[in-house]
Parts: structure tokens; C-alpha cells; sequence
């Protein structure tokens, strides 16, 4: 992989990463859904550089979202969000610039989070209670069955809107770290473009919907999920 390819995938954003500077908290919820827009579109291609790229971008949003509003469980989902970056990282150059954007984050978690009762003093690790450590996912610990929780999320979706819900719920599952609402978000979308296909016999709808289930192939651990895809 070449520092071309790198370029690529940053030039590919420029025209939101330009919005994102100097952005109030309503502008930042644009931004965001373009980033995501762009992290679908990367694993509708299967372009892993783009893909790595939209989602240290989403890491940046919400971590401004966190400067603007000093609120703990934003710096949570953007460590999360480049934490997940970095894992899916490839090229050494990006791999150490989300490493510092781990840290970064990491840092303004250990600011904000409250001093350990005992003895005064902040966790030595910077870890989170238990409880701020719920703050940080996006969907609930004592949920359903992600079925019946992606049921939820979409209803009331039409045709047209469900592939961007199915877009936020990829995200969101990113951010939370779970795996089965990332999958059923990336099932989704394939079977969405599965469906344009079936319409429009066009083989790059097909080819789409076939990098999706890959994708989620790849991250499915579940035998019948596996089996669905």
C-alpha cells in the first residue's frame, strides 16, 4: 500500500473534513452523517483505505462533539471509533496516527472522569466506572435479541430512508462495540442493495450487496448468522 493510496482516501474527504473545522454542534450532526455516508459507500466498495479514513473522521466528530460539550460518553465513542480504525489499519503511517488519536482520546477521558472516591485522586489507568462505562455505548446493555432491537430502531422507515437508518445503526454499533448489530446493520444494507438490483439489473448494485455480506461475514461469529450470510 502506497502513500498514494493514503492521499487518495484523505482527498476523498477533504470537502467534509473542510466543514468539520469550526463546526458548532448542530453543523457536526451534518458532518457526521456524511462520514457516515462515506464509511458505507467504502464497505459497499470494499475499500478498506476509505473505510479507515471515514471512520477515524467519525472519531474526529465526536470527539469535538465532546470538546464543545464536555460530555464523557462522546470522547468514549471517538476511542472507540478509533480504536476500531485502528484495528482495521494496514498502512504504518495511519497506523500511528491512530495511535495518537487512541491516546488523545484516551487523555480527555482521564480528564473528565470523575476522582476515584477512596483516596481523591483520578483511576490510575483512567478507566471509567461501571457506570460511566454504560454511558459509552450507544445501545442498552439489557437489550433484546438484536433482531428484535434493529426491528425497533427501523420502524417506520420507508424503502427510501431504511438504507440510511440501517447506516446509523452501523455506526452506532461501531461506537458501542457490538458486533451482532454491526452485522445486521451490514446484512441490511446488502439486502438493500440487493433489492435496487433486482429493479435495475445493474451487476454494481450485486457486487455492492455481495462486499456487505462480506463484510459482515467477516465479523460474524454467530453459526446462524454466518448461515444467513
Amino acid at each position: 500500500m502506497s502513500s498514494f493510496d493514503v492521499a487518495r482516501a484523505s482527498g476523498r474527504l477533504l470537502h467534509i473534513d473542510a466543514r468539520l473545522e469550526g463546526s458548532g454542534l448542530e453543523d457536526l450532526a451534518s458532518v457526521q452523517t456524511d462520514y457516515a455516508r462515506e464509511l458505507h459507500r467504502a464497505m459497499a466498495e470494499a475499500d478498506l483505505l476509505i473505510e479507515v479514513e471515514a471512520l477515524k473522521s467519525l472519531g474526529d466528530v465526536f470527539l469535538e462533539k465532546g470538546r464543545i460539550g464536555g460530555v464523557l460518553a462522546e470522547f468514549g465513542k471517538a476511542h472507540s471509533l478509533y480504536s476500531v480504525a485502528l484495528a482495521r489499519c494496514t498502512h504504518i503511517g495511519e497506523v500511528q496516527t491512530l495511535l495518537h488519536r487512541v491516546k488523545y482520546a484516551r487523555s480527555f477521558i482521564d480528564k473528565k472522569s470523575p476522582p476515584n472516591e477512596d483516596n481523591g485522586r483520578r483511576e490510575p489507568n483512567g478507566d471509567v466506572t461501571q457506570e460511566q462505562s454504560s454511558d459509552l455505548k450507544v445501545l442498552t446493555s439489557d437489550r433484546l435479541k438484536i433482531a428484535e432491537t434493529v426491528q425497533e430502531r427501523l420502524a417506520g422507515l420507508t424503502e427510501e430512508s431504511l438504507p440510511a437508518g440501517y447506516v446509523n445503526l452501523l455506526v452506532e454499533s461501531v461506537v458501542a462495540s457490538d458486533v451482532l448489530a454491526e452485522v445486521e446493520a451490514l446484512k441490511g444494507l446488502g439486502d438493500a442493495y440487493l433489492r435496487r438490483g433486482g429493479v435495475s439489473r445493474d451487476m454494481a448494485d450485486f457486487t455492492r450487496a455481495s462486499s456487505l455480506y462480506s463484510a459482515g461475514l467477516a465479523r460474524c461469529q454467530d453459526a446462524d448468522n454466518r448461515a444467513a450470510l
